[in-house]
């Protein structure tokens, strides 16, 4: 008995004790976070905050599709809420689907237009023409005023959602855009892991209940100041300086993430290097070393040597303290990642100074210091088709600048807020921004339907798609030209509205003079649902236009679908006829006919 008891007396081994004890204080140290830990996933499970946490939410009646959150969109700013565009993806990505998920700020978003008339929107279009037969879905993730956390935040979510690519064209707001540099949007984290740290926290329970407690909600924002005029913290950011410096690198840090994230997934990238107008975009700052720069650029342009012109141009952006245009360091930094695996750089500042007079970059391509025209969104859509290929049956599709009347009414109105205001018109009390303003937004309600309706948008008494309708609606018996472009713009806002669709495509087909607006909304109905009503829509607009080898790979398509549909039938008799084959028409012919016998009966 003594040796027993002495045996289960025995002290413990050196060091057994430290290490119970060791073990004992990391579980007490964890247990808070358990606790923590526990909490939030009752709370996800019980959908607290699941609206404003969700990057994705439902954007149809039946939740088949998804579509960026508002709400999440405004977590990335303090009292703003941007806008986001309104562009649906299946939440199951059906066959045949060719997916693009597009990240940036607001050149992405498509200011000064809507989305729909930014390079996203003119690339859906673009690429329902180079891959015809497959599904286009180009979701637009761009918002005003963010930068490359916000990309790479947005990028990881869109890499769950089985992309076919990602077309990234950031790098303007790296210092006064949300966490810039020389922002007053930095909030209160400064190290750059501290940053991606307070983005991923925001999709938690708990920290979005503690920040709703301590911070004011995000309002709409006034028709008063511009953001721009708010935003900046440090308004003269040397290139030696420590702002810039953190600025470029946190831009090259974060794009790095995206790419290895997507690398990781096996998605490729598309990267475009960074515009900004130059000829006609005065340094924002005072400083006299960037004012003698432009002002030599212009007396050089004015002698016709174009090529020192545009280096004093260049010269005169990069000394500009007030950085609202991207140093030539960040487009450097795109450039050299095109050697990297599954990364295709576009070019477009070459675009740009390829398309532009004199080759220097200028008002002919933008509607402010960095914001392309309607010109310069589709030239940039162009170049990135381009780069994202097509298939083996595409159809042809004529370049489009066009703008419909509300949005261009509108985006005059922002475009002139946004000049009156700092840094472009400085010394400028609130008071006196204000009251301009108020006398142009006077003026453009006596102009006409469209500026009349644009100026209840901006004054917030009207939604964009039922103001659209209302001017669709008076354009339609005095302009079907204007009509059918307002109606497209429409259709994009009520991209799942068939009813609506239909009807506009019938009054399409009853006029030849709006047969490219007729001939994009029919392509963009034939590319979403592949039915045959649009198809044989589509072959007649192209038929009529005498697009002869795209009406025949249309209808071949059709007639896949439906080989007995009297539309088709009738149309293909038709081609036959214009490309000589009398005989092959009249066999399509009887069968036309003997379709629409069985059809009436």
């Amino acid at each position: 008995m003594d040796a027993q008891f002495q045996a289960e007396s025995t002290p413990d081994a050196p060091g057994g004790r430290g290490l119970r004890f060791a073990l004992f204080a990391g579980a007490a140290a964890l247990l808070p976070f358990l606790v923590i830990l526990l909490i939030e996933i009752g709370l996800r499970a019980a959908g607290v905050a699941e609206e404003q946490r969700r990057v994705f939410i439902t954007a149809d009646s039946g939740g088949d599709y998804l579509a960026l959150n508002p709400t999440y969109a405004a977590r990335y700013f303090q009292g703003f809420i941007p806008g986001v565009a309104f562009s649906p993806f299946a939440v199951n990505k059906p066959e045949n689907t060719f997916r693009v998920f597009v990240l940036g700020g607001s050149t992405t978003a498509g200011f000064p237009y809507r989305f729909y008339n930014g390079f996203p929107g003119r690339l859906q279009g673009e690429l329902e023409a180079a891959r015809f037969g497959q599904r286009i879905e180009v979701v637009n993730l761009g918002l005003s005023a963010v930068n490359s956390y916000t990309v790479l935040d947005l990028a990881k979510a869109a890499l769950d959602h089985d992309p076919d690519a990602l077309v990234v064209y950031a790098g303007h707001n790296e210092f006064y855009g949300a966490f810039g540099t020389g922002s007053t949007e930095a909030g209160f984290a400064g190290a750059p892991w501290l940053k991606r740290l307070v983005i991923a926290l925001r999709r938690t329970v708990l920290y979005t209940l503690a920040e709703s407690l301590v911070m004011s909600p995000p309002e709409v924002p006034s028709t008063e100041r511009t953001l721009m005029a708010q935003v900046v913290r440090d308004a003269d950011i040397h290139q030696d300086g420590a702002v810039f410096a953190a600025g470029v690198a946190q831009f090259r840090d974060n794009m790095e993430r995206v790419l290895a994230a997507a690398g990781a997934a096996g998605v490729p990238v598309v990267m475009g290097t960074l515009v900004s107008n130059l000829a006609d975009q005065p340094p924002l700052s005072d400083a006299a070393e960037p004012l003698d720069a432009f002002a030599q650029g212009q007396s050089l342009m004015e002698s016709g040597r174009m090529a020192e012109a545009r280096e004093a141009f260049v010269r005169a952006r990069e000394l500009d303290g007030l950085r609202f245009r991207a140093p030539e360091a960040l487009n450097a930094w795109i450039r050299s990642t095109a050697s990297a695996p599954g990364v295709e750089v576009v070019d477009l500042e070459e675009v740009f100074r390829q398309e532009s007079p004199g080759g220097i970059e200028s008002n002919t391509l933008f509607t402010d210091h960095l914001h392309p025209n309607a010109r310069g969104y589709q030239l940039m859509a162009s170049a990135i088709r381009d780069a994202l290929g097509a298939s083996g049956s595409s159809l042809s599709i004529a370049p489009d600048s066009t703008v419909d009347a509300l949005d261009q009414a509108h985006a005059d109105l922002l475009i002139t807020r946004l000049l009156g205001d700092y840094p472009f018109t400085k010394d400028a009390s609130d008071e006196e921004v204000r009251s301009r303003y108020e006398a142009v937004l006077q003026r453009a309600t006596r102009a006409g339907p469209a500026d009349s309706l644009a100026v209840q948008i901006i004054r917030g008494h009207a939604a964009f798609p039922p103001a659209q309708l209302r001017l669709s609606e008076i354009l339609t018996p005095r302009d079907t030209l204007e009509a059918m472009r307002s109606y497209r713009s429409l259709l994009s806002w009520q991209p799942f509205n068939r009813s609506l669709e239909e009807r506009v495509i019938q009054l399409g087909l009853e006029s030849a003079v709006a047969d490219r607006e007729t001939d994009r909304i029919t392509l963009a109905a034939a590319s979403r649902d592949g039915s045959a009503f649009a198809l044989n829509a589509l072959a007649a607009v192209r038929l009529r236009q005498g697009l002869l080898k795209d009406a025949e790979t249309v209808l071949m398509r059709s007639e896949g679908i439906d080989p007995d549909d009297p539309v088709m039938l009738f149309n293909r008799a038709r081609l036959l006829v214009l490309q000589g084959d009398t005989l092959g028409a009249r066999g399509y012919f009887q069968r036309f006919q003997a379709a629409r016998g069985t059809a009436t009966q």
